[in-house]
């Protein structure tokens, strides 16, 4: 990891770090937002600031809302 992932917010650092520990994809899709998007086999998650995850149902809006992810989202 080694400062790749520096302006992230803490929490968010650390979770990449333990992904990649794990050996879990890690893709940032919104800098800005800690918007990060985890992948292991067929299985994404898409994470908001480390805390906000699909076990809270409030991540659908969350995409919506942000453009950018939301245009990464439906191309995939």
């Amino acid at each position: 990891m080694k400062g790749e992932y520096k302006g992230l917010e803490l929490s968010t650092q650390l979770l990449i770090a333990e992904a990649i520990r794990r050996g879990i994809e890690v893709r940032v899709l919104d800098w800005e937002d800690n918007f990060i998007q985890l992948k292991k086999d067929s299985k994404i998650e898409y994470i908001k600031q480390a805390t906000r995850t699909s076990v809270d149902t409030y991540i659908a809006p969350l995409i919506m809302e942000n453009k950018e992810v939301t245009k990464i989202v439906l191309r995939e």
